[in-house]
């Protein structure tokens, strides 16, 4: 980075107004996040504890038929067993559509990131195919006013 840009964000007070954009970006991200993890967990804390009280007022049901002499004890088994297959599924298939549902939102940052252009237009014409190698020889940086230590790479 040449040092004519550092002067530029003194001179124009560029300084103060990245901060603060950065800052409102963030805060923007943050809370976008904030609220979608939190509308997960919600949804997530609801379609995990509603088939299990389901499952709990039907077996509750069925046993005090069984107790009314309405039902056998081989019907509650059987209803039972069905119940923890049915919930079983049910629990799968919320979770899965949770998952399809946070790679969706992987594949369009994905997308978002892949149709980014760059603002900057390359100049040159030569195109290069492979770099052999790059070398530097009696390279040094000294910050103004500061003592000059060589550095040999």
């Amino acid at each position: 980075m040449d040092k004519g840009y550092a002067q530029d964000v003194r001179v124009f007070n560029a300084g103060e107004r990245l901060k603060d954009r950065y800052a409102r970006l963030w805060k923007e991200l943050f809370g976008k996040r904030r609220d979608m993890t939190r509308k997960r967990t919600i949804l997530t804390c609801l379609l995990d504890c509603l088939p299990e009280v389901v499952v709990v007022l039907i077996g509750v049901n069925i046993a005090f038929r069984v107790l009314d002499g309405m039902a056998t004890v081989g019907d509650y088994s059987l209803y039972t067993g069905l119940l923890s297959q049915l919930w079983a599924a049910i629990s799968l298939l919320t979770h899965s559509a949770m998952q399809i549902y946070d790679n969706q939102l992987k594949i369009a940052n994905i997308k978002t990131l892949e149709s980014f252009h760059n603002r900057i237009a390359d100049k040159g014409t030569k195109r290069l195919d492979r770099v052999e190698s790059i070398e530097f020889e009696h390279v040094s940086f000294t910050y103004p006013g500061a003592k000059y230590l060589p550095w040999k790479m």
